[in-house]
């Protein structure tokens, strides 16, 4: 999907944002929403809270998660 510069309509994306995440796929569920946002397309804010809340999960915490999700809020 994303090699090939293909992503979905945003409600889709989000979808997909909250199952990687569910998954404990944080890092390929940010890059899905990087891409999704330099190709102008946004997903749903809940998909994006939940993002950004998985980013800073206390059991799975790294400075790096943290830093991505603060980026984010910027």
């Amino acid at each position: 999907m994303l090699s090939e510069d293909k992503l979905p309509e945003a409600g889709k994306l989000g979808s997909i944002i909250s199952y990687l995440c569910k998954a404990g796929m944080v890092k390929e569920a940010h890059s899905v929403y990087l891409s999704a946002k330099e190709k102008q397309k946004f997903p749903p804010q809940p998909s994006v809270n939940f993002l950004i809340t998985s980013l800073c999960d206390r059991k799975k915490v790294d400075s790096d998660s943290v830093h991505l999700a603060l980026k984010m809020l910027d």
